[in-house]
């Protein structure tokens, strides 16, 4: 087989008709073949990229994302839905890698601007819609996204003040 292999070599560098023959063929199958071979390029270079942006940003790599992903059962912490890949979230302060969320709680997070304050705040203002009476301990939140300032004394009175407070 490897004499067949080296005859073939030799024959593909010194005759021009078998070496365009060759050429054909191979134009043939890629053209025949073409979403295949594209399909696997971009999954091989997806995997290839996604580990090293992974490690550069957030210095974790697949198997320190899959050792995660695994701890919680696949499972998004805040929402318990179950997904198979999950973003991962990181503190902008200090780029300490949190844990893994789904895609609609990591951007939540974010819009939010992972302001504890302003998430009790957009909380407190669902559970007033709802009809559900706020606890005091809600009471001291500020949100600087939306502008709703709850007080002491509005959560006791039901948020009155929140009602008027326009939110963007």
């Amino acid at each position: 087989m490897a004499s067949r292999r080296k005859y073939d070599k030799e024959r593909y560098a010194t005759d021009p008709i078998f070496r365009e023959q060759i050429k054909a063929c191979g134009r043939r199958w890629r053209a025949a073949n073409r979403s295949e071979i594209n399909a696997l390029a971009r999954e091989q270079w997806h995997a290839k990229y996604r580990e090293s942006a992974r490690i550069r940003r957030y210095g974790l790599s697949d198997k320190g994302y899959n050792a995660i992903l695994a701890d919680q059962h696949g499972r998004c912490p805040i929402c318990t839905g179950k997904f198979d890949s999950l973003c991962i979230d990181h503190c902008h302060l200090t780029g300490k890698v949190r844990g893994l969320l789904c895609t609609k709680c990591n951007l939540g997070l974010g819009y939010f601007n992972d302001d504890p304050n302003c998430l009790r705040a957009a909380a407190a203002y669902l559970e007033k819609a709802r009809g559900i009476r706020v606890p005091v301990f809600f009471t001291i939140l500020r949100c600087r996204v939306g502008r709703l300032t709850i007080g002491l004394g509005e959560a006791r009175l039901g948020l009155r003040r929140a009602e008027t407070a326009t939110m963007e």
